[in-house]
């Protein structure tokens, strides 16, 4: 490990060995996003479509890769720890461990039930990225942002905020439309996280963000982390 710390604030891998390629390349920690808002694996293309605009199924298939994750980590031979709180992040960097914060792409794992976020941190899941590619119950997504009635955050996903500020989560505001950001911004009562982005006076695309809102970023203490694809 590096006398300095190396975080990846997006990751879709848990296996052992990639665990180790990261160990391997000076990774300290990084945030492991269990599943997208989409059944990526889906064996048909229906069952892809119906994805889309469904609940359907995500719950079970983010608590099997939370599962995973936690089995992988209880392998002592595979220098994984996974934080649930700061001091587990020191631990890990103490012991020569990979930290890894246990996150989702997306808030359909929390369906439309406020109280699931009490059961979701409990089995160790400390980071939400409110979107993905497509509208959930928290908000609306990238893909809304020309939409006329510029919709945000939803009455649903100010609670939901509220209720991670209280347990000390991570909110994540990548894929987010523009006045979902805003709203986030504004309802947050601590510095939040954009994973994956980047400018869009560089790269005009929706994920990447206006000028303004980096400032907004600044100004409420959030990191933005610079998307390479």
């Amino acid at each position: 490990m590096p006398d300095f710390p190396v975080f990846l604030a997006h990751d879709h891998m848990q296996r052992a060995e990639d665990f180790q390629r990261d160990i391997d390349g000076g990774v300290s920690g990084k945030i492991v996003h269990l599943t997208v808002d989409s059944w990526i694996d889906a064996p048909t293309k229906e069952e892809y479509d119906h994805a889309y605009d469904s609940y359907e199924g995500f719950r079970d298939r983010g608590l099997g890769a939370l599962t995973n994750l936690h089995a992988v980590a209880s392998e002592p031979e595979n220098n994984v720890r996974v934080a649930r709180e700061f001091r587990d992040i020191e631990t890990a960097a103490h012991m020569g461990q990979l930290a890894v914060i246990a996150g989702n792409e997306g808030g359909k794992i929390l369906g439309y039930d406020p109280d699931l976020l009490e059961a979701w941190f409990g089995l160790g899941l400390r980071h939400v990225q409110l979107n993905w590619a497509m509208p959930n119950n928290l908000g609306a997504s990238q893909d809304q942002e020309n939409e006329p009635a510029q919709p945000g955050l939803t009455d649903f996903g100010r609670t939901t905020i509220d209720n991670m500020n209280e347990k000390g989560m991570i909110v994540d505001v990548s894929h987010s439309a523009p006045q979902t950001i805003i709203d986030a911004l504004e309802t947050t009562s601590k510095p939040i996280l954009n994973s994956h982005s980047g400018g869009r006076s560089i790269a005009d695309k929706p994920q990447n963000l206006f000028d303004d809102q980096i400032k907004a970023m600044a100004k409420n203490g959030g990191v933005i982390g610079v998307h390479f694809c």
